[in-house]
């Protein structure tokens, strides 16, 4: 399958993951306010953190070998079966340390069984071997699972979440929606896996160890400014702050895998062409996919710090009036996260992982360093700004990186031409803003104005992406 094609259906699988919370998080933010929600929340933070020592760099890691060794059945299976192995054993040392935390923390004491539902991540993650179907690209298979799962979990959500008490319902929601589908994914592994072709005796699971380990010790960094966030917040300021901070990164999350889709698909593709040595085609690939990141996560920051007043009001309700500001501090986040996501992805692919530990340290110290000066005084919106800072530092750390490796640059025609574009949408978005339409007609309307806008310009410009765009169009129609 192409990468187009991966990429539809990792997009058609963002997409529904954008719809299915659009349609739910307006229900739970006026059921459960901000005091649940942001419970929920701090819980999963402290879950994810436990999470990522158990996976210990797994994920990422087994994408990439899996990619490399999938033309070799045999190989295939004993790396799958190894892997899995030694992430199983670590996911038991995970919920010691869950227990610990269970038994001493009494923040986390205040709702235990909540706690505990939500804890079963870890168990859906380690069986479902996402990392394998991802590793194959089997994109189709992972875009049908996920409707479908989306589908029941939203159905259970309104089913249960009937008031305020039912905190214990959303977060079983919270579990089912996110990783129940894992369990299709454990029983579908035998189609891949012939364990007849396997020898005990062969087996090396801890081989694994050591790599995996230099991408854990990234993830560490990295989880610091992605998620301590919602957990200084929860512990220095409370629940509330960590409510309004999560109704406006969860918007902005939303519109990020837009981009974040094609970076999915790019590394089993990439760490082919590496192991080929296909450098030419990789460069290819690499530049191509910067450019739409930057045509695409652009505007969607832009539109974002304008819409923000609508956004929260129509999905988050009046209750959550503090998140507007957060919200349009963390906007521009979109596009240097999607920048960082493409060149990751490039870093991984050729086995230098090593180097990006040093650009997750910087966006760790800023995050922590910001957050401790600005979260006592300004709660979401000192958070909101070290989290922008933090992107930002490590966006630029990356690019004077990835000049070690590639001739690939951001500083292009494209670039300023996007740039250009979205300073035009902008403008004519803020002066829509000026005629007070009610929020709901704004949610339909600012996107529309701002699309056109910004297509005419990168249009008039002759912009070399967008006429590609327009070509396949073209050709689609021609077929049909």
């Amino acid at each position: 399958m192409s990468v187009k094609q991966n990429y539809f259906y990792s997009l058609l699988n963002t997409i529904s993951g954008l719809l299915f919370p659009i349609i739910t998080f307006p229900y739970v933010a006026r059921i459960l306010m901000a005091d649940g929600i942001g419970q929920v929340n701090f819980y999963l933070s402290i879950i994810n953190y436990i999470s990522m020592f158990a996976g210990l760099g797994i994920p990422t890691y087994a994408i990439r070998e899996i990619a490399r060794v999938k033309t070799d059945v045999k190989v295939m299976n004993q790396v799958a079966v190894e892997i899995l192995l030694l992430h199983t054993f670590l996911t038991l040392l995970g919920y010691i340390v869950v227990g610990v935390v269970a038994l001493t923390v009494a923040q986390v004491q205040v709702n235990l069984p909540l706690f505990l539902i939500l804890s079963t991540n870890l168990f859906f993650i380690t069986i479902g071997c996402e990392w394998f179907y991802q590793g194959i690209e089997d994109f189709k298979y992972i875009t049908i699972r996920g409707l479908i799962v989306k589908m029941l979990s939203v159905a259970l959500l309104f089913v249960l979440v009937k008031d305020r008490s039912d905190l214990f319902y959303y977060g079983i929601y919270s579990v089912v929606g996110v990783v129940g589908g894992n369990i299709f994914n454990a029983f579908r592994l035998r189609k891949y896996i012939k364990f007849r072709l396997l020898e005990l005796k062969e087996l090396r699971p801890m081989r694994h160890l050591i790599p995996a380990l230099r991408i854990f010790l990234l993830n560490v960094v990295a989880s610091i400014y992605l998620q301590l966030d919602t957990v200084m917040l929860g512990f220095l300021k409370g629940n509330e702050a960590v409510g309004y901070y999560t109704g406006a990164i969860k918007l902005t999350k939303m519109l990020m895998g837009v981009t974040s889709s094609l970076c999915v698909v790019l590394l089993p593709r990439l760490s082919n062409l590496a192991v080929g040595n296909e450098r030419e085609e990789f460069d290819r690939l690499l530049k191509k996919a910067l450019d739409y990141v930057i045509a695409i996560a652009a505007p969607m920051s832009m539109g974002l710090v304008i819409m923000a007043p609508t956004l929260v009001y129509l999905f988050c309700g009046e209750g959550y009036v503090p998140s507007i500001s957060t919200m349009q501090i963390t906007a521009p986040i979109i596009l240097f996260i999607s920048i960082s996501y493409v060149l990751v992805q490039s870093i991984f692919s050729l086995g230098k992982e090593n180097i990006t530990i040093i650009t997750g340290i910087v966006g760790a110290f800023t995050n922590v360093a910001i957050n401790f000066m600005l979260i006592p005084h300004w709660a979401q919106d000192g958070a909101a700004i070290g989290t922008l800072l933090a992107e930002f530092s490590v966006m630029i750390a990356y690019l004077f990186i990835i000049r070690r490796f590639s001739i690939i640059s951001i500083f292009t025609r494209h670039t300023a031409l996007c740039l250009f574009a979205v300073a035009i949408m902008g403008t004519c978005l803020w002066g829509v803003s000026l005629w007070k339409f009610s929020h709901t007609l704004n949610l339909f309307v600012m996107p529309l104005v701002g699309g056109a806008v910004y297509a005419t310009v990168l249009g008039f410009a002759k912009e070399p992406l967008l006429l590609d765009v327009c070509r396949m169009v073209k050709q689609r129609i021609r077929i049909k």
